[in-house]
């Protein structure tokens, strides 16, 4: 929120990539509450990309869910 005060209101986010393994340590409505939030931030480019590093031993259904 506080960078988006200082966007041009024509900016749309073309790119989110959460990296590291660490967006899966999330349980899956924290996953989802930042999604919505990454969501809301600012329009999505209709070509966005979306990219998140996993770690395989935290991923679980709910959490697949949470990022689809």
């Amino acid at each position: 929120a506080l960078v988006g005060r200082h966007l041009p209101a024509d900016v749309t986010v073309g790119a989110i990539h959460l990296g590291g393994g660490t967006p899966t340590i999330l349980p899956a409505p924290m996953l989802e509450e930042l999604c919505g939030a990454l969501r809301s931030f600012r329009p999505l480019a209709p070509d966005l990309h979306f990219s998140v590093e996993l770690d395989p031993l935290e991923l679980d259904g709910a959490r697949m869910g949470a990022l689809g």
